[in-house]
């Protein structure tokens, strides 16, 4: 997924993360905050999206049916 990069790289920037070649760089409170955000909170926060989207999603057995007619139909 190209865009979680660019929005791990924003959420940090935004906090205050500083960037370091050694590694070595003190970071300021609000981007450790940041970092948990995107190693714990944004996950959940897709994963409860995904689910609620789920519970959404309307396939009957009719339409599932019906897809399969469509795709058999096409591939002859």
């Amino acid at each position: 997924m190209p865009l979680a990069p660019a929005i791990t790289g924003a959420v940090l920037g935004a906090m205050g993360y500083v960037a370091s070649k050694d590694g070595m760089a003190e970071q300021p409170e609000s981007a450790i905050i940041a970092v948990y955000i995107c190693a714990a909170g944004l996950p959940a926060l897709m994963g409860i999206i995904g689910a609620v989207s789920l519970t959404r999603y309307d396939l009957t057995e009719e339409k599932l049916k019906a897809t399969k007619r469509v795709d058999i139909a096409a591939s002859i």
